[in-house]
Order: C-alpha cells, then sequence, then structure tokens
C-alpha cells in the first residue's frame, strides 16, 4: 500500500471517531505509523527487500492499536480497530495470504473464464455526481438522497479510491493539485477505478448489488476539481452541482481548517503553514504564508471557477443544480425535485428539520458565518466575479 492510500485511509477513519479518551493516543499512533511507513516506502517503494522492514513496522503498530485503542467507536457505530484493520492492517502488506472479504484493492481486475470489462452490461447507469467547493454541505445531500431506493454508494467519500491509485495520486503529478482532466483516463485506469467501485457498493441497507446495471450515488469534494476525468470514466454520468451562499461556505471551510479533522496533506512538499486541509487547488504554493481565511477563499474561488467551466461544457441536461438554503428550508421538496430530475426514486418522508451530516463541526445556525464575519468581509471584494458567476449558475 502506498503511504498516500494508508494515510487516505487512517485519516477517514480518524475523522469519523467518536469521542472517547483512547482518541488522542490513537492520533500520535497513527501519525508515527504514516511517518515510518512513508520513510520506507521513500527508499525501498515496492521492493522485497523493503518487505521486512514493512512487516515490523505494521506488526507493531498492530500490536499498538490492539493495546491501546481497542474501545474507539465510529460515528456510525462500526468498531475503529476493526475497520482499521480491514482497511489497513490486513491489505498493506501481500506478504502473507489474507483471505478478507473487501481486499477489492488488491483482486485482480480479470478473473480468466469471467466476460471482459468491455464484454459486461456498464455497471454505473447513469451515475450521479455531487460536485460543489468543500463545505458547501454536500455530505448532508449525499447523506439524504443515498436514502434513496435502488441506488447504490460506497457509503463514503471516494478519496481512497482516486488516491489509492499510483497514476491518480498527486505524487505522481508532482503536487500539482487534485485536477484530473480527461488525458488521465487511459482505459487501464478507468478499468481498476470502476473495479474499485465495483467492490465496495452497498445500497441503503447495506447489500451488494445483485443486478449487472445499478444507480449509483457519488460525493468527494475533491472530484469538484475532476468533471472531466469523470465524465470519460463515467459516460452516463449526471452531475449535481450544490450551490451555498459564499459567505457560510467560506466560514465553515475556516473551522474545518482550525479543527485540525480535515486534513488532506499532512506533510505537503514545499507548504509552509498550518497542515494543508481539503482539496488541493492549482496554484497553492503561492498561498504560503496567508491567512487561513485568504487561504479557503483561494480554495473556494479556484474549485469554483473550474467546476463551472467544466459543467458549462457539458450537455445541459446532464447537470443540475441544488440549493443549500432550498435542502434546509423544504427537504422534502428539494429532493423530491432532485430525484425528479436525476431520474432517481423516492420512497421517503421527509418532516422537520434533516439531522446533522457527519461531517457537522458544530450546530447549523442561519448567522453561524458571522462568527468569522471580520475575515470573510475582507476576501470577499477578490471573490466577487466568482460570486456573481456561482449566483447566475445556480439560478438556472
Amino acid at each position: 500500500m502506498t503511504p498516500w492510500e494508508a494515510r487516505e485511509h487512517v485519516n477517514v477513519l480518524l475523522g469519523e471517531a467518536a469521542q472517547h479518551p483512547q482518541v488522542p493516543g490513537a492520533q500520535k499512533l497513527c501519525s508515527r505509523f504514516l511517518r515510518e511507513w512513508h520513510a520506507l516506502w521513500s527508499r525501498y517503494g515496492e521492493s522485497r527487500e523493503g518487505w521486512p522492514h514493512y512487516r515490523a513496522v505494521l506488526d507493531r503498530f498492530t500490536q499498538e492499536l490492539g493495546d491501546y485503542a481497542d474501545r474507539i467507536m465510529l460515528r456510525n457505530g462500526a468498531v475503529f480497530l476493526a475497520s482499521i484493520t480491514l482497511m489497513v492492517l490486513r491489505v498493506a502488506l501481500a506478504d502473507r495470504p489474507m483471505p478478507v472479504r473487501g481486499d477489492e484493492y488488491r483482486a485482480p481486475l480479470h478473473v480468466p473464464g469471467a466476460p471482459a470489462p468491455s464484454e459486461r452490461a456498464d455497471m454505473f447507469a447513469r451515475p450521479v455526481f455531487i460536485v460543489s467547493p468543500p463545505r458547501s454541505g454536500s455530505s448532508l445531500l449525499f447523506e439524504t438522497l443515498a436514502k434513496a431506493p435502488n441506488l447504490y454508494t460506497i457509503g463514503s467519500e471516494s478519496h481512497a479510491i482516486f488516491e489509492g491509485m499510483p497514476q491518480l495520486n498527486i505524487a505522481a503529478h508532482g503536487y500539482a493539485s487534485n485536477r484530473l482532466d480527461a488525458t488521465a483516463a487511459s482505459p487501464e485506469v478507468v478499468a481498476e477505478l470502476r473495479e474499485r467501485f465495483r467492490g465496495r457498493l452497498v445500497n441503503r441497507d447495506g447489500k451488494a448489488p445483485v443486478a449487472e446495471s445499478v444507480r449509483v450515488l457519488e460525493k468527494t469534494p475533491k472530484n469538484a476539481l475532476r468533471v472531466p476525468f469523470i465524465d470519460r470514466a463515467f459516460p452516463q454520468a449526471h452531475f449535481v452541482y450544490l450551490y451555498r451562499d459564499v459567505r457560510e461556505t467560506l466560514a465553515s471551510m475556516i473551522e474545518a481548517w482550525q479543527s485540525g479533522r480535515f486534513v488532506t496533506y499532512p506533510e505537503l512538499p514545499g507548504w509552509r503553514g498550518p497542515p494543508w486541509s481539503l482539496l488541493l487547488v492549482p496554484g497553492w504554493r503561492e498561498l504560503a504564508g496567508k491567512p487561513v481565511a485568504e487561504i479557503v477563499a483561494a480554495q473556494w474561488q479556484a474549485t469554483t471557477d473550474l467546476l463551472l467551466d467544466d459543467l458549462a461544457a457539458l450537455p445541459a441536461d446532464r447537470v443540475t443544480v441544488a440549493r443549500y438554503d432550498a435542502l434546509l428550508t423544504d427537504p422534502q421538496a428539494e429532493i423530491s425535485r432532485l430525484c425528479a430530475a436525476t431520474g432517481l426514486q423516492w420512497d421517503q418522508s421527509l418532516r422537520g428539520a434533516l439531522p446533522p451530516s457527519q461531517h457537522t463541526l458544530s450546530a447549523p445556525a442561519p448567522d453561524k458565518w458571522r462568527k468569522h464575519e471580520r475575515e470573510i468581509e475582507a476576501v470577499l471584494p477578490g471573490l466577487a466575479e466568482t460570486i456573481a458567476r456561482a449566483e447566475r449558475f445556480a439560478a438556472r
């Protein structure tokens, strides 16, 4: 397992950990493990010469987690130790046979005697991708839409699926950004990516697909920078652009940076500043040394400009706009409208306020953004053109 894939898995699990006295200790153990794994990778890569060293680090990490992190639970009720065992400990090094369910990351792309991918029905029939700048409410929209019948998701964001592939990892692109265009979607990359998704799909009842072709829902903030790539990999994709008031979004992004829970690249080469959080945008190196408010403003602007460019290049019938304010005000009406626009079924009754999403940092409130009003008002003039463009697009 590459150090980037290991870090994505570990960070996702730590981000979902419920409060417990063991969590700080687990964070330290995980941080040390990731540093040691990365150091070994820098020296040995996948060479078998390094495997005994990888095994020693992995075995020690496994033992320490078992001793000091055995009572941590995730917010969805899963056991942290069991989850990290399935996602990292048993699959990080293939020097031992580990027939574990969910080992799709090491599964062959084609089993002899089975139909070749080109001969199968397309499993991803009109997949729906929610795209937006980070902290726009996409988790709330995703968790709500995922309750639709006959709809499948991987249950979470797809950071590890994308960045676990060396061809798609930022290291392979000189740490330029999370941007992926259509040229990155080679047939081999697309085949592997689809197989990674295929092996993790479940419906709202936690059951894997039986039919050859199913409707799929996906939401990962970084994918706002990957629309051309996704369009090539999933030609039937329908994109739902989620619009949220920029002041609310910026305030939530500032909180995300300050919380330390959304760190994506803790050891970003050449970065001077707090550990990099959220998606990596083009031009990030120019943000070194700037205040967090200016960093998130640049993240929002770069993401929005690229996203709107990419969506405008698609046929209009493959793009639908969702509004965060409408989702809060009348969730039943907004979800019903989106399902009609994307061809999804809906059989739920949404009465009252929606429950907070799993990534909510503090209780929602209409004027919560005013906690950071001074910093936000200072950066808004530089965003004016992009804000106006986003508002026009959202009004379609």
